[in-house]
């Protein structure tokens, strides 16, 4: 302990101790648990903990332009009082309706006491609305109204700082890029007992373009049915491919990532996509080998990584399902089972996915041999 008072304390220790009780810190999350006193640390499940990447750049905030407008999308004083997800549709003002901005900064704002009762808060834009059907929404997120919101634009969970996008590129809003100009917030809540919540984003969003579109691609596998986990597996790997078809279709000069996603459901423990060139591995796009489930956070990445025309992305993860006694399929439910990597770059391309998928024959092959 290097030093402590009633705003928190700091500590020191070494990466790797060579001591078999600690555990190597590396580039990953890492679950810091800590106590006041001795009879609070007693109990393991009643100390205090909270996720962190230790080992994270130190990157400062990007200057933003003069004519920055800030919208904010929150709950309004929400009542919530058991575990559930709630949906906000939000209508543009009419300058952001017609007019292309970009999107530069992305700010959380979480209501004081609710952030332990908060596993994420996700950004969405829109399709179009028609008729009767165009107008705001205020609800559970198992309404008719937020399935027209698809397109995810951020997440955030706990120990998440705003995210900046580089100088050199803008996240569209406005204009044509929303069909319909809504956004949609979703809130997933953990808590049980009764609170008041009206958390969400400030969003920062500049008329000045910058030079270039950010986009969002996704990498890893799809999440259907094929993509199953056997049971009582200590360290099952899958991987997804981002094949040298796919990514001749990319920019002359290739895209640059700034921002990478690595995500799992709970079974993942480990979750990396690696860059090859001419057959070669070149090196990681991310990498976490201490995987949190409940932690999704946008991690920039410093350096920005260059991937090029033709190169070969593949994204690993490994799972862990001993405590599961059926076989885990793929699919958006909890309880289902993906593997993928969201990542952030510029310039925009048409290209909004590549990954592969499972053959079903592979499959059966795999469990014919077990």
């Amino acid at each position: 302990m290097r030093a402590c008072d009633q705003n928190g304390f700091s500590f020191k220790r070494k990466w790797i101790t060579c001591d078999p009780r600690d555990i190597i810190l590396s580039k990953g999350a890492t679950n810091l648990f800590f106590a006041s006193d001795v009879t609070e640390a007693s109990n393991i499940n009643e100390i205090s903990s909270h996720k962190a990447k230790l080992f994270s750049p130190n990157i400062p905030p990007t200057q933003l332009e003069s004519d920055i407008v800030v919208l904010s999308i929150t709950a309004a004083n929400l009542t919530v009082s058991d575990n559930k997800q709630w949906c906000l549709i939000k209508k543009l003002s009419e300058d952001l309706r017609t007019k292309k901005n970009h999107l530069v900064r992305i700010e959380p704002l979480i209501t004081v006491g609710n952030e332990k009762v908060i596993q994420q808060i996700e950004l969405y834009y829109c399709n179009n609305f028609d008729g009767k059907d165009s107008i705001e929404y205020n609800g559970t997120c198992q309404g008719e109204k937020p399935k027209n919101c698809t397109k995810s634009v951020f997440v955030w969970s706990l120990g998440a700082s705003p995210f900046d996008f580089p100088k050199e590129a803008g996240f569209p809003i406005g204009g044509s890029e929303i069909s319909g100009g809504f956004i949609m917030l979703k809130i997933e809540y953990v808590n049980q007992n009764p609170i008041n919540d009206s958390s969400g984003f400030n969003l920062y969003y500049t008329p000045t373009l910058r030079s270039n579109d950010a986009a969002i691609l996704e990498l890893g596998i799809s999440p259907t049915t094929a993509n199953a986990i056997p049971p009582k597996q200590k360290s099952f790997v899958s991987n997804g491919f981002c094949l040298p078809e796919c990514s001749a279709k990319f920019p002359d000069n290739g895209i640059t990532v700034f921002g990478s996603r690595l995500h799992t459901h709970s079974l993942g423990k480990l979750v990396r996509t690696s860059i090859y060139r001419n057959g070669k591995r070149v090196g990681n796009l991310n990498f976490d080998q201490d995987f949190v489930y409940n932690w999704h956070i946008v991690d920039t990445l410093e350096p920005q990584i260059t991937v090029e025309k033709n190169d070969m992305l593949m994204t690993t993860c490994v799972y862990n399902s001993q405590n599961r006694e059926k076989i885990t399929f793929g699919g958006d439910e909890p309880t289902d089972e993906m593997c993928s990597n969201i990542v952030y770059y510029y310039p925009a391309m048409e290209i909004s996915a590549c990954k592969s998928a499972i053959e079903d024959d592979a499959l059966q092959t795999w469990f014919a041999k077990k």
